[in-house]
């Protein structure tokens, strides 16, 4: 039998047995949930009272048609709510994602300028050449914007000069800031 409650967790076990009695001197395998002794807990369900217990069950279904209209009243209020959950979060979710994509997709697409096919095609360069460095090196790397395309004080553009490839940790700390931030 295992000896320890920290070796019945790690199995799995709903018992174990250290060899030492308990505080009442039986010596049987204990509870991993509670550590309390076998032998005491049938026993402590053995002091209860029969009539008692008939007491409890008839208390509890006394309440039965209580429990039962608040849930039947619960599900009804709550219905839409359930089911909206059930059914339509997963889209909702695709939905979202395909917004944030898209935004970003229009705000490098309005910030890039589009006068030369060149430009375009640096850029690309770019982001191919951090996609190898990734594979080569087998950490993650990705394109940062040296000047933010979004920021409080300057707007920057979707553009070749305004391109860095920094790991992926180093661009997730560099965030929304700038050289020029203070």
């Amino acid at each position: 039998m295992i000896g320890s409650v920290s070796e019945a967790r790690t199995v799995g076990a709903r018992y174990y047995c250290t060899g030492k009695p308990c505080k009442f001197g039986h010596q049987s395998p204990r509870f991993v949930s509670n550590r309390q002794c076998f032998t005491c807990s049938q026993l402590d369900r053995l002091e209860i009272d029969p009539n008692e217990m008939r007491r409890r069950w008839r208390q509890y279904d006394k309440n039965r048609g209580n429990r039962n209209e608040y849930w039947r009243e619960h599900y009804r209020k709550n219905a839409y709510i359930l089911n909206r959950a059930r059914v339509c979060r997963p889209s909702h979710r695709a939905a979202l994602r395909r917004s944030k994509t898209e935004r970003g997709r229009l705000l490098n697409l309005a910030n890039t300028c589009r006068d030369s096919d060149e430009a375009r095609s640096e850029i690309d360069a770019i982001y191919d050449k951090s996609r190898t460095m990734t594979v080569e090196t087998g950490m993650a790397h990705s394109v940062d914007h040296i000047i933010p395309l979004i920021h409080e004080k300057v707007c920057g553009l979707h553009v070749p000069w305004n391109l860095q490839i920094l790991t992926a940790s180093e661009n997730s700390k560099k965030g929304n800031r700038w050289a020029d931030d203070d």
